[in-house]
């Protein structure tokens, strides 16, 4: 999954881009996506992983084609000052909004009960968090990545 931190000019926190690919071997180990916030108090967002991700087929009753949870969003639990990164406050509700995506890539909703659409809210509450949203590629032709825009807000 390639991730690309953008400053959004009016946005509250930062956009988010992801581009997946699908590969046929077994999953890798857990990936993070860090979320903390600057000490102006903005959203700020540390992908800790090299991109690009990629998934394998669905291990998921009722999820066809590729399909991962293990790329998590975690909320920061240690500040760290030489980084302008710290923790989020406890009484702030986290959620991120789907933007943009590319045909044939999708995020099943907090529920799991459907895909999200564009403008669609993913709740995930107040920090300290750790959620694990369905990343899906439905179908997918060797060479294509897709990609995702998300807003985090508060």
């Amino acid at each position: 999954m390639r991730m690309n931190m953008i400053a959004a000019p009016g946005f509250v926190g930062l956009i988010v881009a992801a581009c997946l690919t699908s590969i046929e071997s077994p999953v890798r180990a857990e990936e993070e996506i860090l979320v903390g916030r600057s000490a102006a108090g903005q959203i700020k967002v540390d992908v800790g992983f090299v991109p690009p991700l990629e998934l394998a087929a669905s291990v998921f009753p009722g999820i066809s084609g590729y399909a991962t949870g293990g790329l998590g969003l975690h909320s920061t639990l240690l500040d760290d000052p030489a980084k302008d990164f710290f923790q989020l406050s406890t009484a702030a509700d986290f959620r991120f909004i789907l933007l943009v995506k590319d045909p044939g890539m999708e995020v099943w909703n907090d529920t799991g009960s459907a895909y999200m659409g564009n403008g669609d809210s993913f709740f995930v509450g107040p920090a300290p968090f750790d959620t694990h949203p369905i990343w899906n590629l439905v179908a997918w032709t060797p060479g294509n990545s897709f990609s995702l825009t998300l807003r985090c807000a508060i």
